[in-house]
């Protein structure tokens, strides 16, 4: 599978670029300029490249008769993707942490924030879920209420029980749930961190609600995605480094040349060549030093700061949740998955191009009327609950980028 249907990643891409540009001329998606733009256009890329890596993966576990070899670089695409969003995370709040030395920070906010960015679109998408489950069950009730409840409950805090004795329940949206479980695990660390290794001042009661979430986060993540724990929450490090180096104007400087942009991408190349888990060790080392290139200002020959690939970027965590969901709404209820199993490897790819329009079409409407009024909402919404609770404001915290 690695062979001539490589070539399909290049079509998709277009056609998610294409398709992105188009749409943002109707709804007035805007892709603003700033000293990490290019961490913007990274974004989009690293949500397409989950999207064809799960694509790959619905393919084997449709085709079950023909093995797993071949997944070598579509397999890749998608672990590899999401380290990149995680040391994405941690850079964004590293630097804040950096640029709060000794002083303090505005939690209240940053953590509304937090939830009006990521919540609202999370809770559509565990509805749609619960409304797949409840059409692929015909509407049967074959738990008590009780149970259904708690399983909806489950799904609203990361995690992936089988709902109304649906089996692989998870596959709807293909999973990609877990990894917020691990967003809001740093989340709730960074207070600790912060009192540790930053001399942040914060009151106890915010160390107290951190800690408290936090041990919550690490149960969830240890009992639901034990086999990837470690390695998920290492991937996060990543971001670390470029929270420094990203202030030192001299390595911007090397970094924006055009051979570090060769450079960078022979290291992806490598990455998905020659390493069977963009999990492991090594891996994870270059795609830290490739991020942190990236957050120096390093935009790969101009491609990730323009304003296209930016504008992908912007629809990119709509992407991630809904991809899923788009591809198995076209399997099951549109194609078939039986039709979808008689396909040969090229027919197949030709359907996860059609895909892509909608995918994009879709998840740029869930940007507009549903994550952008979330991020709208944020600074309203924590001066509310600020008066609400006569919440003594300790500063205010640098705007979070997306």
């Amino acid at each position: 599978m690695d062979g001539i249907t490589t070539i399909f990643i290049i079509p998709i891409l277009l056609i998610a670029l294409i398709t992105v540009y188009l749409i943002s001329k109707f709804l007035k998606i805007g892709a603003p300029v700033h000293r990490y733009s290019s961490i913007d256009g990274l974004r989009g890329f690293l949500a397409i490249f989950v999207f064809i890596s799960h694509s790959a993966l619905w393919y084997f576990r449709i085709h079950t008769d023909i093995g797993g070899e071949g997944l070598q670089i579509f397999g890749n695409l998608g672990p590899a993707g999401v380290s990149f969003f995680f040391m994405i995370t941690s850079f964004l709040f590293f630097s804040k942490l950096i640029e709060a030395y000794s002083g303090k920070l505005d939690w209240l906010k940053l953590y509304v924030s937090r939830i009006t960015r990521i919540m609202p679109l999370y809770t559509l998408v565990v509805f749609i879920l619960l409304t797949v489950v409840a059409i692929g069950s015909h509407f049967v009730l074959r738990e008590s209420l009780f149970d259904l409840l708690k399983q909806a409950g489950q799904w609203m805090l990361f995690m992936e029980p089988d709902v109304n004795k649906v089996g692989s329940t998870r596959l709807i949206i293909y999973g990609v749930q877990w990894s917020l479980a691990f967003e809001w695990m740093f989340y709730c660390s960074l207070p600790i961190l912060g009192a540790l290794f930053f001399r942040i001042r914060m009151s106890a009661l915010t160390i107290i609600l951190a800690s408290v979430f936090l041990v919550i986060f690490l149960y969830i993540i240890f009992e639901f995605y034990d086999f990837r724990a470690w390695n998920g929450m290492i991937q996060f490090l990543g971001g670390l480094p470029a929270a420094f180096l990203s202030k030192n104007e001299k390595l911007r400087r090397i970094c924006s040349k055009t051979w570090m942009s060769f450079l960078l991408l022979f290291l992806f190349v490598i990455i998905l060549l020659y390493y069977p888990s963009s999990f492991s060790p090594i891996p994870f080392l270059i795609i830290t030093v490739l991020f942190t290139g990236i957050a120096c200002g390093n935009d790969l020959f101009g491609i990730l700061s323009h304003r296209t690939c930016r504008l992908l970027g912007q629809i990119s965590y709509s992407i991630y949740l809904l991809h899923g969901l788009v591809l198995f709404t076209m399997f099951y209820f549109i194609i078939g998955f039986n039709n979808i199993a008689n396909l040969t490897i090229i027919p197949y790819w030709g359907v996860i191009c059609l895909c892509t329009m909608p995918l994009v079409i879709v998840t740029s409407l869930t940007f507009y009327f549903v994550e952008k009024p979330g991020i709208d909402s944020a600074k309203r919404v924590t001066e509310k609950v600020r008066r609400f609770f006569s919440y003594a404001p300790s500063a205010t915290l640098p705007k979070a980028d997306g």
